[in-house]
């Protein structure tokens, strides 16, 4: 998938905690966009391929529980499919209320390489021979893959078994670290 990283932020007016009505809360503004948001792409309830937003942070300037927040921003992390390239960000902008400012921090494109490229193919047929099993397929993250696509080089994203990405259960399988050397030394001096 692509990916685009970006903040959106509200803005409201300050006040004191105890009379709310003289100010403007930027946090529940905020609130009626990440509503926005969620209708909009909620989390699928299982693996789908579809793009999918992910609020990381939400942050304000205020350090005081007795201030109305005149700020607030949230960071998004957005994983496209390549159907949503060229629409994505005009999607977003028709959703968002006019007043909430967007700052696009990263927009990157998805990772794409031809399966039949030869050193895919010798690859794929090296890790069968050494796993038993092979299969590309598509992910759901992004890779730096994507920087060499951007200069015409292909390539593809490939390791040993794990999981929980990081997360705290993250793990990798010991056995797949041996196989993984063996797919790459054998790649590597049959090349």
């Amino acid at each position: 998938k692509g990916i685009i990283w970006l903040k959106l932020k509200t803005v409201g007016k300050s006040s004191h905690g105890a009379y709310p009505w003289n100010g403007e809360n930027a946090i529940l503004k905020m609130k009626k966009v990440i509503d926005l948001l969620e209708k909009e792409f909620p989390v699928p309830q299982k693996e789908l391929w579809k793009t999918t937003i992910n609020i990381a942070r939400i942050e304000t300037t205020n350090q005081s529980f007795n201030n109305v927040p005149d700020d607030c921003t949230i960071s998004l992390d957005v994983r496209y499919i390549p159907e949503d390239k060229k629409t994505i960000m005009d999607k977003l902008r028709k959703i968002l209320p006019k007043d909430v400012i967007i700052e696009v921090l990263v927009n990157e494109p998805m990772q794409y390489s031809e399966s039949t490229i030869p050193y895919i193919r010798s690859l794929e047929k090296i890790t069968k021979n050494i796993t038993g099993t092979c299969s590309l397929i598509v992910k759901h993250g992004s890779s730096d893959v994507r920087h060499f696509n951007n200069v015409g080089c292909n390539g593809i994203t490939f390791g040993p078994i794990g999981a929980n990405h990081h997360a705290d259960e993250e793990w990798v399988s010991i056995k797949s670290l041996n196989d993984y050397y063996q797919i790459l030394k054998n790649f590597l001096t049959q090349q």
